[in-house]
């Protein structure tokens, strides 16, 4: 009787191993649009008084996230959800100005993080809805402050219309006025990125 008991348990847990299904999940093509292609990679800024910065920003690097369904503690799916992102820098500022990261989970919803300088907006994806109410302050341990974020059908820099615009603004003065490096608004471009900000409510950059 306990060698039928320990085979049966033993042909219970081939068929759950047996069943597991491994699926991918990537990230829409028409999302991919947002990160910076890497012939505009390379461009300066320039802020009102007049004082020029160069921003580099690096390829793309794809990550595969593994994410399992269990029951009774058998695994019953094997998922792996795509993960995007890419990184920038600037002159005259230590470690990552720009930091974008999109992730697809199971089709339903894509999630943006998009890092910039202090902050970092978290934009959620639905039915080709983008939202952001709220912000996170990068440097102060999970703080957050609210936001406000619009899509623009274009948006002029020096002379260069952009299309598709997301324009972020931030609504917190406190938060924006407590350090330089706090961005108060930011608009940014499909392909091309950060085209337009302003820091600590005060100085204004604009792509050239």
């Amino acid at each position: 009787m306990k060698r039928n008991s320990i085979w049966m348990a033993f042909m219970l847990l081939l068929a759950f191993t047996s069943c597991v299904k491994t699926e991918y999940h990537y990230v829409d093509n028409d999302l991919k649009v947002w990160f910076v292609d890497q012939d505009k990679a390379d461009f300066m800024v320039r802020d009102q008084n007049d004082i020029a910065q160069v921003f580099h920003v690096d390829d793309t690097v794809v990550d595969m996230i593994p994410s399992g369904s269990y029951f009774l503690c058998f695994e019953t799916d094997d998922d792996f959800c795509e993960n995007i992102h890419q990184n920038g820098r600037v002159s005259y500022f230590v470690g990552d100005a720009l930091r974008l990261s999109i992730t697809n989970y199971y089709e339903t919803s894509s999630h943006f993080s998009l890092y910039f300088y202090d902050v970092c907006f978290t934009i959620e994806v639905a039915d080709d809805q983008f939202s952001c109410s709220e912000c996170l302050d990068d440097r102060a341990l999970g703080g957050t402050v609210p936001c406000t974020m619009e899509m623009l059908d274009f948006h002029e820099v020096n002379g260069k219309t952009y299309q598709d615009v997301m324009h972020f603004k931030i609504t917190d003065f406190d938060a924006i006025s407590s350090r330089n490096t706090f961005p108060s608004e930011l608009y940014y471009a499909k392909h091309y990125g950060p085209i337009e900000y302003e820091l600590g409510g005060k100085v204004r950059y604009l792509r050239e």
